[in-house]
Protein backbone atom coordinates (compact mmCIF):
# COMPACT_ATOMS: atom_id res chain seq x y z
CA UNK A 1 0.00 0.00 0.00
CA UNK A 2 1.43 3.07 -0.85
CA UNK A 3 2.14 6.16 2.12
CA UNK A 4 -0.97 7.96 0.75
CA UNK A 5 -3.70 4.92 0.33
CA UNK A 6 -2.09 4.34 3.93
CA UNK A 7 -2.52 7.40 5.42
CA UNK A 8 -5.96 8.36 3.66
CA UNK A 9 -7.20 5.10 5.31
CA UNK A 10 -5.34 6.08 8.92
CA UNK A 11 -7.53 9.17 8.41
CA UNK A 12 -11.15 7.59 7.19
CA UNK A 13 -10.68 5.50 10.39
CA UNK A 14 -10.14 8.51 12.93
CA UNK A 15 -12.63 9.84 14.93
CA UNK A 16 -12.16 13.67 15.34
CA UNK A 17 -13.33 14.85 19.25
CA UNK A 18 -12.91 18.32 18.58
CA UNK A 19 -13.62 21.17 15.58
CA UNK A 20 -10.00 21.67 15.72
CA UNK A 21 -8.87 18.47 14.99
CA UNK A 22 -12.03 17.81 12.73
CA UNK A 23 -10.40 20.75 10.61
CA UNK A 24 -6.80 19.15 11.44
CA UNK A 25 -8.29 16.10 9.71
CA UNK A 26 -9.98 18.15 6.48
CA UNK A 27 -6.75 19.84 5.81
CA UNK A 28 -4.74 16.74 5.93
CA UNK A 29 -6.94 15.66 3.49
CA UNK A 30 -6.43 18.16 1.29
CA UNK A 31 -2.85 17.93 1.60
CA UNK A 32 -2.96 14.60 0.98
CA UNK A 33 -3.59 15.50 -2.97
CA UNK A 34 -0.76 17.56 -3.62
CA UNK A 35 2.27 16.16 -5.78
CA UNK A 36 4.54 14.97 -2.78
CA UNK A 37 2.51 15.79 0.48
CA UNK A 38 5.62 13.95 2.30
CA UNK A 39 8.65 15.75 1.20
CA UNK A 40 9.79 18.06 4.32
CA UNK A 41 10.45 20.70 1.60
CA UNK A 42 6.59 20.94 0.35
CA UNK A 43 5.23 24.19 0.84
CA UNK A 44 2.65 25.14 2.81
CA UNK A 45 3.41 22.57 4.68
CA UNK A 46 3.59 18.24 5.06
CA UNK A 47 3.66 15.66 6.88
CA UNK A 48 4.56 15.04 10.11
CA UNK A 49 4.83 11.40 12.47
CA UNK A 50 4.92 11.69 16.29
CA UNK A 51 5.17 9.14 19.08
CA UNK A 52 3.03 9.67 22.06
CA UNK A 53 5.57 7.36 24.69
CA UNK A 54 3.82 6.42 28.20
CA UNK A 55 6.06 4.77 30.72
CA UNK A 56 4.79 1.32 31.63
CA UNK A 57 2.58 2.44 34.00
CA UNK A 58 0.89 4.65 31.38
CA UNK A 59 0.74 7.27 34.10
CA UNK A 60 3.51 9.80 31.99
CA UNK A 61 4.02 10.48 28.51
CA UNK A 62 7.62 11.38 27.62
CA UNK A 63 8.68 14.70 26.13
CA UNK A 64 11.86 16.01 24.15
CA UNK A 65 13.21 19.03 24.20
CA UNK A 66 13.38 20.84 20.85
CA UNK A 67 15.99 23.21 20.20
CA UNK A 68 14.53 24.83 17.48
CA UNK A 69 11.30 25.88 18.79
CA UNK A 70 12.38 26.39 22.43
CA UNK A 71 10.23 23.59 23.63
CA UNK A 72 9.31 19.89 25.04
CA UNK A 73 7.16 18.30 22.09
CA UNK A 74 6.63 14.33 21.92
CA UNK A 75 9.01 12.55 19.51
CA UNK A 76 8.41 12.70 16.24
CA UNK A 77 9.74 14.56 13.01
CA UNK A 78 9.70 14.48 9.27
CA UNK A 79 8.58 11.63 6.86
CA UNK A 80 11.52 10.67 5.05
CA UNK A 81 11.65 9.24 1.69
CA UNK A 82 12.82 5.00 3.11
CA UNK A 83 9.62 5.23 5.53
CA UNK A 84 7.02 3.09 4.10
CA UNK A 85 4.06 5.12 5.83
CA UNK A 86 3.45 7.67 8.74
CA UNK A 87 3.79 5.09 11.64
CA UNK A 88 7.11 3.77 10.13
CA UNK A 89 8.24 7.05 10.46
CA UNK A 90 6.89 7.71 14.03
CA UNK A 91 8.66 4.81 15.14
CA UNK A 92 12.08 5.49 13.66
CA UNK A 93 11.46 8.98 14.77
CA UNK A 94 10.99 7.58 18.25
CA UNK A 95 14.17 5.41 18.25
CA UNK A 96 16.11 8.36 16.84
CA UNK A 97 15.41 10.98 19.36
CA UNK A 98 14.92 8.24 22.34
CA UNK A 99 17.67 5.86 21.90
CA UNK A 100 14.99 3.16 22.33
CA UNK A 101 14.78 -0.08 20.24
CA UNK A 102 11.87 -2.24 19.16
CA UNK A 103 12.40 -4.51 21.98
CA UNK A 104 11.88 -1.72 24.53
CA UNK A 105 8.71 -0.22 23.10
CA UNK A 106 5.19 -1.82 22.11
CA UNK A 107 2.81 -0.21 19.68
CA UNK A 108 -0.34 0.11 21.89
CA UNK A 109 -2.87 0.59 18.78
CA UNK A 110 -2.47 0.79 15.28
CA UNK A 111 -4.87 3.82 14.50
CA UNK A 112 -3.92 7.56 14.68
CA UNK A 113 -4.24 8.43 18.31
CA UNK A 114 -4.18 12.20 16.94
CA UNK A 115 -4.10 14.89 13.94
CA UNK A 116 -2.97 17.86 14.47
CA UNK A 117 -1.82 20.92 12.35
CA UNK A 118 0.51 23.31 13.62
CA UNK A 119 2.54 26.09 12.13
CA UNK A 120 6.34 25.84 12.10
CA UNK A 121 8.33 29.76 12.53
CA UNK A 122 10.85 30.99 9.81
CA UNK A 123 14.26 29.48 11.33
CA UNK A 124 17.71 29.93 10.27
CA UNK A 125 17.32 26.77 7.30
CA UNK A 126 14.13 27.48 6.04
CA UNK A 127 11.04 29.52 5.97
CA UNK A 128 7.66 29.32 7.68
CA UNK A 129 5.56 26.43 7.03
CA UNK A 130 2.85 24.15 8.24
CA UNK A 131 3.20 20.44 9.67
CA UNK A 132 0.39 18.12 9.64
CA UNK A 133 1.33 16.03 12.36
CA UNK A 134 -0.12 11.97 12.91
CA UNK A 135 0.21 11.00 16.05
CA UNK A 136 0.91 7.39 17.65
CA UNK A 137 0.26 5.72 21.17
CA UNK A 138 3.49 3.62 22.21
CA UNK A 139 4.24 2.16 25.63
CA UNK A 140 7.84 1.93 27.14
CA UNK A 141 7.88 -1.92 28.23
CA UNK A 142 11.31 -2.16 29.43
CA UNK A 143 13.34 -0.63 32.39
CA UNK A 144 15.74 1.15 29.99
CA UNK A 145 16.46 4.12 31.04
CA UNK A 146 15.63 7.57 28.62
CA UNK A 147 18.29 10.00 29.23
CA UNK A 148 16.98 12.26 26.69
CA UNK A 149 13.25 12.08 28.26
CA UNK A 150 11.66 14.33 30.10
CA UNK A 151 8.02 12.19 31.64
CA UNK A 152 5.74 14.49 31.80
CA UNK A 153 2.18 14.02 33.72
CA UNK A 154 -0.82 14.55 31.20
CA UNK A 155 -2.52 17.34 32.90
CA UNK A 156 1.09 19.30 32.26
CA UNK A 157 0.31 18.64 28.56
CA UNK A 158 -0.49 20.95 25.80
CA UNK A 159 -4.53 20.71 24.81
CA UNK A 160 -3.84 18.71 21.66
CA UNK A 161 -0.97 16.22 23.24
CA UNK A 162 -3.50 16.15 26.14
CA UNK A 163 -6.19 15.05 23.94
CA UNK A 164 -4.41 12.31 21.90
CA UNK A 165 -3.25 10.97 25.67
CA UNK A 166 -6.90 10.98 27.01
CA UNK A 167 -8.28 9.16 23.66
CA UNK A 168 -5.27 6.04 24.15
CA UNK A 169 -5.91 6.07 27.84
CA UNK A 170 -9.76 6.10 27.42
Amino acid sequence: MSRSAHLWALLDAFAPSTPNEAAAVLATRRLLRSPDPFSRFARPGHVTASAVLFAPDATRVALIWHEKLRRALQPGGHVEPDDANVLEAAWRELQEETGVTRADVALMTPHLVGVDVHAIPENSKEGAHVHHDLRFAFRLTSDRVLPLVRWTLPDDLDAGLKLAVARVLA
